[in-house]
């Protein structure tokens, strides 16, 4: 009788603990959610004040800012070119930590001119990664796009949702398509109107996923 009640007692002990790792963990994420809210309503405070919609992620802005910056360069638009694809790619990707892809569109006429490594924003909106990656691309007309790409997704299981935003500066406006693929929040720019981004965008996101899903098969 006595052993049995040993046995018990051990028994409702372990129970106890594993009760209690188990509410502490769910504490931590339950802490670790409210601070993560709480950052973002910070930065949306802040980017009410400073007159931005605070709607749309501040990587989103740093991408339309690299786009605006990097786009009219004749001589150096890229850090690494085309001719170093594969280099560029494993290169960023490295960076990043996820694994980047450069859909070839040269069937709807345009061509990869390179691409570069840029710093992050403090971005609530993509956790704290430190690096991002910019692409660009351009047709014969030299008209050009560019791809930035983050890491850090906040809402990784959210479904692809393509979301407009413009600047405009020095009269000149750049529009945004952005969207989050998993862990990878991607925003598309370009000096072209909402139609032939969104055409843009559509080609691209397929074209990642049919290489994406080429390079996960047996």
């Amino acid at each position: 009788m006595q052993r049995w009640r040993a046995w018990a007692a051990g028994l409702l002990v372990a129970l106890g603990l594993g009760a209690g790792a188990a509410g502490g963990w769910g504490g931590h994420r339950w802490w670790q959610g409210k601070q993560q809210a709480a950052e973002l309503a910070a930065a949306q405070a802040a980017a009410r004040a400073a007159g931005r919609d605070p709607t749309v992620p501040e990587y989103v802005r740093d991408a339309a800012i690299a786009h605006v910056v990097y786009q009219p360069e004749k001589r150096h638009p890229v850090e690494v070119g085309a001719d170093q694809a594969d280099h560029l790619v494993q290169w960023l990707s490295k960076r990043l930590g996820a694994q980047l892809y450069t859909p070839v569109l040269r069937d709807y006429g345009w061509k990869l001119v390179g691409g570069r490594l840029l710093p992050a924003s403090d971005d609530p909106s993509v956790g704290d990664a430190l690096a991002r990656a910019q692409f660009m691309y351009e047709n014969d007309l030299g008209e050009r796009f560019t791809l930035y790409v983050s890491t850090g997704a906040a809402s990784p299981q959210a479904p692809v949702a393509f979301r407009l935003t413009r600047r405009t500066e020095g009269g000149r406006t750049t529009r945004s398509l952005y969207w989050i693929d998993g862990k990878l929040a991607y925003a598309l720019s370009g000096d072209f109107d909402e139609k032939r981004l969104r055409v843009l965008a559509d080609l691209v996101h397929a074209r990642m996923g049919m290489i994406a899903r080429a390079a996960s098969s047996p």
